[in-house]
């Protein structure tokens, strides 16, 4: 590919719904490149520096929901966003009005296991809450000789 050009290789329709496609197109056989050479010749069309939206969002976030979203875990005063960040889509939400307070817990995992309650008051987070359910009976706790 000489001289930095780039150009379509077709005028017609574009693929966009079933993904993008880029040729690199060499005079004779190809040669023997490294990763760094083929990014190179790539730059003029492809931003490899560029992060993603996900990323972006990170580092604007306050340091401990920054380390919340990194752990997989929620905390107290994370938005919907932020949860969703974190720890991606509840198994199930449960709406609940007590004392004229609405409130919604997102579910996390299922018996038998660890089970996260994530309860919003509005967009915002007001208590977390992990247990573990279905793991069989307890043992009696030991009781010290006498």
């Amino acid at each position: 590919m000489g001289g930095n050009q780039t150009a379509p290789i077709s005028r017609g329709q574009s693929n966009a719904p079933g993904g993008t496609s880029i040729a690199l197109l060499f005079h004779g056989p190809v040669p023997a490149l490294k990763a760094s050479e083929v990014k190179t010749m790539l730059k003029p069309v492809l931003d490899f520096e560029k992060q993603s939206a996900a990323e972006t969002t990170l580092e604007s976030l306050p340091p401990e929901v920054q380390q919340a979203v990194k752990d997989k875990r929620a905390i107290v005063g994370m938005d919907r966003d932020q949860v969703l960040l974190a720890m991606g889509r509840p198994v199930r939400k449960v709406r609940e009005v007590k004392d004229g307070e609405e409130t919604e817990d997102w579910v996390y995992g299922q018996a038998p296991g660890k089970i996260t309650f994530v309860t919003f008051n509005g967009n915002k987070v007001i208590k977390v809450k992990e247990d573990y359910a279905g793991l069989g009976s307890q043992a009696a706790p030991i009781q010290p000789p006498r």
